[in-house]
């Protein structure tokens, strides 16, 4: 599976079919775990696919529905960190963000960012239901960091 066909599971539920089908491809557990006491999230890390995803408590979005069982997690975050070989690849990426393109460049492309600090090498964009952040390297040229996370106002 690649990120175009990730990005459109956030913010599904981790009884959806296709998200199911998503832990079974990254070969994680059937069963997520339960957030420890106090918290809300579970985060399940693919280092060799350079990648974390984050599960958020169906209770916590502002979208809880009452058929959400007790318990039940959200595929809230994504997160995403290219190496050289993706940025010479030039892999495709979801939301029309170019992996080789430097921060101006992303924002000729995607418009102005929501927020974000230019000092930080952080910026933040929005799009229908989804957040957008893309943090670069210190040579203000590289990715470092790409992360969509679904907009709902989950904690």
């Amino acid at each position: 599976m690649n990120l175009e066909q990730l990005v459109p599971l956030l913010g599904k539920s981790e009884r959806d079919e296709a998200v199911k089908a998503m832990l079974d491809f990254f070969g994680t557990q059937k069963t997520l775990p339960r957030p420890k006491r106090g918290e809300e999230d579970v985060y399940v890390e693919l280092p060799e696919h350079k990648m974390e995803f984050v599960f958020t408590l169906a209770e916590s979005c502002k979208t809880y529905k009452p058929d959400y069982l007790e318990g039940e997690l959200i595929f809230h975050t994504l997160f995403f960190w290219p190496n050289e070989e993706d940025i010479a690849r030039n892999i495709p990426l979801p939301l029309g963000v170019e992996i080789q393109a430097n921060p101006d460049e992303q924002i000729k492309r995607l418009g102005s960012p929501e927020d974000g600090n230019p000092r930080l090498y952080l910026f933040r964009w929005g799009f229908d239901g989804l957040k957008l952040f893309l943090t670069y390297r210190k040579d203000e040229k590289t990715l470092r960091q790409v992360t969509y996370a679904f907009d709902d106002g989950c904690v």
